[in-house]
Parts: structure tokens; sequence; C-alpha cells
């Protein structure tokens, strides 16, 4: 399975080392607690250098975060990615498969119902149907759980490359 992770380091290049550590923390599937702890800094200090990662990613939540991230690690086709893990076509429906691809994607309920031509209240469904499946209770626990099922490897070399970067104080 190829990863583009550079890309994905490579738009974090320009973050301080304490923000890339911070995206390791998040990426690693680490709370705000968690990773507060495992830095040695004040949940409050944590939570502004979350804030400072969603504007620096232009995104507004973990879940976009690490959407926006999947985006970099995964290849281009999805359903390849979801069968090579058994997490994929034979376990989901066409539907569910199509919702989870646009959730990854970074896409809203509203603008999956668009792009799918079905109601909100239909993909709202189905977004709970797989929150039931893969066993959470929210889109960025989903998308952390799908991270870390489907691209361990590309994780791990992403966290390596953050955490060298960081070592190495590279700006």
């Amino acid at each position: 399975m190829m990863c583009n992770v550079q890309s994905a380091v490579g738009e974090a290049a320009l973050l301080s080392p304490r923000l890339r550590q911070t995206l390791a923390c998040l990426l690693d599937g680490s709370s705000e607690k968690e990773a507060a702890a495992h830095l040695g800094v004040s949940p409050t200090t944590l939570h502004q250098y979350v804030t400072a990662l969603y504007r620096y990613f232009g995104v507004r939540s973990r879940a976009q975060l690490l959407a926006r991230v999947l985006r970099h690690l995964a290849p281009p086709h999805w359903d390849e990615l979801l069968s090579a893990t058994g997490s994929g076509p034979a376990l989901l429906s066409p539907r569910l498969q199509a919702t989870l691809v646009c959730l990854l994607d970074g896409q809203s309920e509203k603008e999956v119902a668009a792009h799918l031509g079905v109601s909100p209240t239909t993909i709202h469904q189905y977004v709970t149907a797989l929150y039931r499946r893969f066993g959470v209770a929210s889109r960025a626990q989903l998308l952390g759980q799908i991270l870390q099922r489907l691209t361990r490897g590309c994780r791990q070399q992403l966290l390596e490359r953050l955490a060298g970067e960081s070592a190495h104080g590279h700006a």
C-alpha cells in the first residue's frame, strides 16, 4: 500500500516543533488531556496548540484535521484501501462505503447528502450505522479508527518523521 507521507509532512514542515508534537499525539489517537500530559503542558496550553493546528490547516475540528491527514496518507482509491483491511466491501453496503469515502474526504453530512443525492436524514442514519459498525461515538473517533486500521504503516512513518523533525529542531 502506497502512502504519501512526504506530502503530509511537507504540509506540516512550517509548524513549530511543539505543534508537530501535538499533531503527532492527535494522529496517534490521544485525547487533549492525554496529549497535554505526554507533552508536559497544561490542558489549556494544549488546547491553544490544537486551535493553532486547526487555523494552520484551515479546519474547524479534529475530524476535519484527521480527514485532511488521511487524504495525504491514503492511496487515491479508498475502495482498495478498505478492502485491503477487511473493513471494506464485504462488510459495508455500497451506500455505507460511499458515505465513508465522503467522510474520509472531509465532507459534512449535508455535502455527502448532496453528493449522493439522498436526504441529510438518510446520511445521518448511514453515519450512525458507521459509528455502530466501528464502535465509535463521533466522526473524529471514526476517522481516528480508520487512520489506525487502514494506514498503520503510513501513520507510523508520519509519526516517526514528525518526531524526527521535532527532535532535530527543524522549523
